[in-house]
């Protein structure tokens, strides 16, 4: 890993710091410094820790195609209860919270690993593990730009890491502009979380593909397959969660369906994924407005 040549501000919670930023927006690209000991040794180590246990470190075990499996089947068979079973409103409202817990689990174990390039020395094993993002709603093109490049090469960086940037609705980290509903946030961000699948699904990557980038940041537009996939997966998606619904019941039905599905994923994914940045020992990088 590499050190930043900036410094690191004080620990924070999110959310907690009151008064108003003068933080601006991050230069595009910063200038890093020297590779410090960790990179190496942590490479060691796992190195070792595979070899210890005879395993190749970039490929699939029976344990993690049993967990793939078993969280597609799980929202393939969840899913199709509640077309076909939900006769009452509880059995709708758990049946659908049950389908978001899996497609949770697609983004957190599959989609993830996939884009990750965890299951396979071949790319296009992975990839194809990555479409799962796709298949539910997402798009795994914008995913690896937004988690791959910007999270991980600038982790709680102010003004580049997408995962922090959530204004002007939630505060996460000091340096951001404090808005005087932010007081409430520890209270409206179970809404906002469960209001993310939906705006994911039918804005965010849509937006980014038209501008051609993430929140100011420039990204290479989807070309060929890359493109096709965006564009077959969001028709897919939007086939299973809404249009069959409401051809095998109603409108009403599917929307329904739909938005509790979402709200349960979305509210999973939000916290979980935070506890990478929101938490009491985080730290939160201001860069220099030069970049240096």
């Amino acid at each position: 890993m590499t050190q930043a040549a900036f410094a690191t501000s004080a620990p924070t919670e999110a959310g907690t710091a009151s008064g108003p930023s003068t933080t601006t927006r991050a230069p595009a690209r910063l200038k890093f410094g020297r590779r410090s000991a960790l990179r190496p040794e942590l490479n060691r180590r796992v190195d070792a820790y595979f070899k210890a246990k005879g395993l190749r470190r970039v490929a699939a075990g029976p344990a993690m195609w049993t967990k793939t499996a078993t969280l597609i089947l799980g929202l393939i068979v969840f899913w199709g209860l509640l077309l076909t079973v939900a006769t009452t409103w509880w059995l709708h409202a758990l049946l659908a919270a049950i389908s978001g817990l899996f497609m949770a689990g697609i983004g957190f174990s599959v989609m993830h690993d996939g884009t990750h390039n965890a299951y396979s020395e071949k790319k296009w094993v992975n990839k194809t593990m990555g479409y799962t993002l796709d298949l539910v709603g997402g798009s795994s093109y914008m995913w690896r730009f937004k988690h791959n490049v910007m999270h991980h090469t600038y982790p709680n960086v102010e003004g580049l890491d997408d995962d922090i940037e959530a204004q002007p609705f939630l505060r996460m980290a000091e340096g951001q502009k404090h808005y005087p509903w932010h007081r409430l946030q520890h209270l409206y961000f179970w809404l906002a979380y469960a209001l993310l699948p939906f705006k994911w699904n039918f804005l965010d990557d849509y937006k980014a593909l038209v501008e051609g980038g993430l929140n100011g940041h420039p990204m290479p537009r989807p070309k060929g397959l890359d493109l096709f996939g965006l564009f077959f997966g969001k028709a897919f998606y939007y086939g299973w969660t809404l249009v069959l619904p409401a051809m095998l019941h109603s409108v009403s039905f599917a929307v329904v369906s739909y938005a509790m599905m979402s709200a349960v994923a979305g509210i999973a994914l939000g916290t979980t994924f935070q506890l990478a940045h929101c938490v009491e020992d985080a730290n939160f990088s201001e860069p220099p407005a030069d970049g240096i």
